[in-house]
């Protein structure tokens, strides 16, 4: 429900509570903060639908030294809906009622390794993470369960002198759900440079993605692009700013896909900021 209070809309019929602690440890290198919270409506019980939401979130950051940094993170969020059955004194239908559970939990963490020097840092990163959800239906006995867990590792590195930064990545991810199965990975490359006293920006990169659905093959793709970046120096009347994006898609014949298809993609862009 909600009501006009003389601007938008307040929603009246919810209540929440929330718990956000924050506990700094080993003189501020270990930090461990929380969220946990619920929400529930239909506070009067005058509507047949009654949902009640619980979330919680946890988050370790731990500074082991100047170089290494590790995150880790944990998250859940559960929905419960009960519907009342409707009241009818000629029909009375036991599927009219409901008790619906979805729970989703995600898992997460990272390592981050920063070395080089200051003129020129370079950095090394990990991360992980696994997503599980699981909905429920106790009417009806039908359970549905899913899972996904991505994984990604990255270097990267800055030429300050130059105007170049690099980075090159690979990515993976596996996800199961009811009837499908799937799984991909591939390695990325990206390199920019400034030019122009620092006023053009160009750059490059491209990724290429092998993939299975269902233990088929499906399309390698390659994504090839190009990128610039004009931003001259501010004057008196504002800020001018043109980018450039242009982009070649490949797709590549498999078991799903008998043809190679292309897509060539290209956007222009004028900004004016006073």
């Amino acid at each position: 429900q909600s009501k006009h209070l003389g601007y938008y809309d307040v929603n009246n019929d919810h209540g929440n509570m929330t718990l956000a602690p924050i506990v700094p440890l080993l003189e501020g290198r270990l930090s461990i903060t929380g969220n946990a919270g619920n929400q529930r409506n239909n506070l009067d019980k005058s509507r047949e639908t009654t949902t009640i939401r619980w979330v919680g979130v946890g988050n370790i950051n731990f500074n082991t030294s100047e170089k290494w940094n590790t995150t880790l993170n944990y998250s859940n969020f559960s929905t419960y809906t009960n519907m009342k059955p409707q009241t009818d004194p000629f029909f009375n239908n036991s599927m009219d009622s409901l008790n619906f559970y979805q729970v989703t939990n995600q898992m997460g963490g990272s390592v981050n390794y920063t070395f080089g020097n200051k003129e020129a840092p370079r950095n090394l990163m990990i991360y992980t993470s696994y997503q599980k959800a699981t909905e429920t239906n106790p009417e009806a006995q039908n359970n549905s369960k899913s899972g996904f867990f991505s994984a990604n590792a990255s270097y990267s590195q800055v030429m300050p002198e130059a105007g170049v930064t690099i980075s090159i990545s690979y990515n993976m991810n596996s996800g199961k759900a009811p009837e499908m199965k799937s799984f991909y990975h591939g390695p990325g490359f990206n390199v920019s440079k400034m030019l122009m006293e620092k006023t053009l920006r160009a750059g490059f990169n491209s990724a290429y993605n092998r993939s299975t659905l269902n233990g088929m093959k499906g399309s390698p793709v390659l994504l090839t692009g190009l990128n610039l970046g004009y931003s001259p120096k501010k004057s008196e009347e504002g800020k001018h700013r043109i980018t450039f994006n242009l982009t070649w898609l490949q797709r590549f014949p498999s078991d799903l896909q008998k043809q190679k298809r292309s897509e060539l993609t290209g956007n222009l862009n004028y900004a004016f900021t006073f």
